[in-house]
């Protein structure tokens, strides 16, 4: 599929860093990052938003002239490597509830904004927030379903699209 000019997209945004907010850092560590990447069937969430496949590696169009498939990492949909990832990170369910606690160090942000902590046993439980209306509530379903997969318990949050660009 050829995207152009004008096509819609959607992104997953995942909070790094503690916030004015006391949000907790769930997503700090990279492997998190790559783990979430590795857990969504994409091809799913494509044919769900606009019925088409194949899912598109970045931001940019294949045919974009500063597009470089060799420097664009891709992450099929591979739930053991998103677990063996979250695993190496520190996330291991410990007490058999099917939704992974963290059991790590802490580490430095690569972008050098210090460092980042989370707190032992803190449930990987991030709240997804998106617009309200019915697309998007069956797209944050199979996110849900899919992090659940490999032991994230994603808490779905339908906000006013008013309100979300507020």
């Amino acid at each position: 599929v050829e995207f152009g000019a004008g096509s819609v997209r959607d992104d997953v945004v995942m909070n790094t860093a503690p916030g004015a907010f006391g949000r907790t850092p769930l997503f700090a560590d990279v492997r998190v990052r790559q783990a979430v990447a590795y857990a969504l069937n994409r091809e799913v969430l494509a044919k769900i938003w606009q019925g088409v496949s194949p899912v598109q590696d970045g931001w940019l169009p294949p045919s974009h002239w500063a597009n470089d498939p060799a420097g664009v990492t891709h992450y099929g949909y591979d739930p053991d490597r998103a677990a063996a990832l979250l695993d190496e990170a520190g996330w291991v369910d410990q007490d058999g509830d099917g939704i992974r606690e963290y059991h790590g160090e802490g580490g430095e942000y690569a972008c050098q904004r210090g460092s980042w902590d989370i707190s032992e046993g803190t449930p990987l439980a991030p709240v997804l927030i998106y617009p309200s209306d019915s697309l998007r509530q069956q797209i944050a379903e199979s996110v849900r379903v899919d992090l659940a997969r490999v032991g994230i318990s994603v808490q779905s949050q339908a906000v006013d699209m008013a309100q979300i660009f507020a």
